[in-house]
């Protein structure tokens, strides 16, 4: 294990040894720090030994020291000042790297400076160490231990990172999923592109996705509370059809895919796009009950002809009294034998009226229970599957009740407190489900994650977006008096990082959105990767070859350095230049994708140019020069007749 300390006392929970590590300690670095020294006076002060003493001030701060580990590591700092405060009982578990095999990389040099607590910054000063660029370190033109990548959006940086991976398994052999792990802020929003890429047939990687919520896992839970959000619904013809398409609602209702494609169909060409309608007002445009008028009208009289020979514009009867019924078309497709399925419909949104209704208002928690019961049993298929899913919200229910009892609380519970309770509840998580099980892991970044893998790769680094911040509460009173030790969420996600950062072993791999889909404009990357780049390019240097042209300057240095490390992307995974570049797969532009090559195979004099749709262009054509005003009210008014 590694403790990393700096200013006065970080910590970087690093590399996980063998068993040894516990009687192994490094004792270079503990003398280096001495922090046995360090003496707990009355007046709160840290008093140091005299045998360092160009190493600490008076009050036991750290003199010197790496700069980005002072930058991000604020919460190891605070954590192990506290621990040392404790005056607890220590055990020397310190133990030294070993940075053997890959001390010459720009990954491995930035882990030796941050462990020895170097400081290899270089800037220039005055106008001599402007070309002074002998002072930085020098790395390999061909190191890509770290790399960015800048993509147009999400499902980009998947699909950039699928080909990232592929290039790397064929580099290294051994190089096997269970050693990469790909975390991002936020696993949710990332989750439908990592299973629309990752799950393709064609160079498949084993993969587990963990720290999704419990209703992203679980389609039933999401459904559910769907149905409990019913009373402030508008009931969208897309919201409710997405609740049928749930497996455990679509057996309940003995549906099957091919007549879920049918009913949508039928609702998009009837007509319906939201609102129930109800009994009272089911005239009412483009609503369910509307919806539902035309196509039972369609079952029970067959048209003859339809608006045009059944009724005029106006709604009146013009002979045939079976095309318009109270200025309602019917709609033909739900007759015969797909009357079962129109039924079935109906069913379905009746009970959804129903619900809706009686979810609304405020209950007693006994009345809430017999509600949510019902309407669990009549939306779901019972099943050894869904029967697991189900026991979950009932297990809620049950808890909450013994709490509320053992508190004797009588009173009305509104439908809002209901679900935020259910929510809190039922949206934690399986947080840990599936995380070091021999696959690619993607993950999001919190504590306890940071172990040592050899490829680590970060997503969605995107500026605003980490590190996260939450709006102030007004009622706060601990942000007036800010404590060591007090939580942040920002400095929580700073540290995070820098753990992330420090747990690569062989390459680092950096992933944001740098340019806007809609109009390409450029986008920064997050403030710790700004940082991060910052200090690389402040620090190293490229060492001179013939693809690289020797730098002057310090300023030529860093843009050398940060052209080396980012790398952004086309549009489209279909560009040309993935398959007309890509000699040096490290860090170009490259893809296994050979579906796109096809389209780049085909010979210049096989392409046939589209003909022209018109030759000439097209004559005015003027009718009646004086138009009637009449015709103009009516155009305005209905401009598409």
């Amino acid at each position: 294990m590694h403790f990393f300390l700096n200013n006065p006392c970080q910590v970087y929970w690093g590399d996980i040894l063998d068993a040894k590590w516990v009687s192994k300690m490094a004792g270079q670095q503990r003398k280096k720090l001495n922090l046995s020294s360090f003496e707990q006076q009355n007046d709160g002060e840290m008093l140091v030994d005299d045998s360092h003493p160009s190493m600490f001030d008076g009050q036991g701060q750290l003199l010197v020291g790496n700069p980005l580990l002072a930058s991000m590591g604020k919460m190891g700092r605070d954590n192990l000042a506290l621990m040392v405060g404790l005056q607890a009982q220590e055990i020397e578990a310190f133990v030294e790297h070993d940075v053997e095999h890959d001390n010459s990389s720009l990954l491995g040099q930035m882990n030796n400076d941050i462990l020895h607590l170097n400081d290899p910054t270089f800037i220039a000063r005055n106008e001599q160490d402007l070309t002074n660029i002998s002072a930085r370190k020098m790395i390999d033109s061909d190191d890509h231990s770290i790399v960015i990548h800048s993509c147009h959006s999400p499902m980009r940086e998947i699909e950039v990172l699928h080909d990232q991976l592929l290039a790397m398994f064929e580099a290294d052999p051994t190089l096997t999923p269970k050693d990469i792990v790909v975390m991002m802020p936020d696993v949710n929003s990332y989750s439908p592109y990592i299973q629309a890429v990752f799950s393709m047939a064609k160079h498949r990687i084993d993969f587990s996705i963990s720290d999704r919520s419990a209703q992203q896992e679980n389609p039933i839970l999401l459904s559910f509370f769907t149905l409990l959000r019913l009373p402030q619904s508008r009931f969208h013809s897309s919201e409710l059809f997405s609740l049928l398409e749930v497996p455990a609602i679509m057996e309940k209702f003995e549906l099957t895919s091919t007549d879920l494609d049918s009913l949508k169909m039928w609702i998009d060409e009837s007509g319906i796009r939201h609102g129930l309608g109800g009994q009272q007002n089911a005239n009412n445009t483009n609503s369910w009950q509307f919806g539902l008028n035309r196509m039972f009208k369609g079952y029970s009289v067959l048209e003859e002809g339809g608006l045009e020979e059944g009724g005029l514009e106006d709604g009146t009867s013009s002979g045939n009294e079976h095309g318009l019924w109270q200025q309602m078309l019917a709609y033909p497709e739900s007759s015969g034998m797909a009357a079962e399925k129109l039924g079935q419909l109906a069913t379905f949104i009746q009970l959804i009226e129903q619900y809706s209704e009686l979810l609304a208002g405020a209950k007693s928690f006994s009345q809430w229970q017999s509600i949510i019961s019902r309407m669990l049993a009549a939306f779901y298929q019972p099943s050894e599957e869904n029967d697991q899913q189900l026991l979950l919200i009932e297990q809620a229910l049950v808890t909450w009740q013994e709490e509320l009892t053992s508190a004797d609380y009588q009173q009305d519970i509104a439908a809002e407190i209901i679900i935020e309770h259910l929510l809190s509840k039922l949206g934690q998580g399986q947080s840990g489900q599936r995380f070091l099980a021999g696959k690619l892991n993607f993950c999001t970044l919190m504590p306890m994650r940071s172990i040592p893998f050899k490829v680590v790769c970060i997503l969605g680094m995107n500026d605003g977006a980490y590190p996260r911040t939450i709006a102030p509460i007004g009622f706060d009173l601990m942000s007036d008096d800010v404590q060591k030790g007090d939580r942040s969420r920002r400095d929580d996600d700073r540290y995070l990082f820098l753990e992330a950062v420090l747990s690569a072993q062989q390459k680092l791999y950096l992933s944001y959105c740098g340019r806007c889909i809609k109009d390409n404009s450029v986008r920064g990357p997050s403030v710790l990767v700004t940082e991060l780049t910052d200090y690389l390019t402040q620090s190293y240097r490229l060492a001179p070859s013939s693809d690289v042209e020797n730098a002057t300057t310090l300023e030529q240095c860093s843009e050398q350095l940060l052209a080396h490390l980012t790398t952004e992307h086309a549009l489209a995974p279909f560009s040309a230049q993935y398959f007309v570049q890509g000699n040096d797969q490290s860090n170009s532009l490259f893809s296994y994708q050979t579906d796109w090559l096809a389209a780049l195979n085909v010979a210049p004099d096989e392409i046939t140019p589209p003909k022209a749709l018109l030759s000439d262009a097209l004559a005015l054509n003027r009718e009646h020069d004086v138009i009637d005003v009449t015709q103009l009210i009516r155009f305005f008014k209905q401009p598409c007749k």
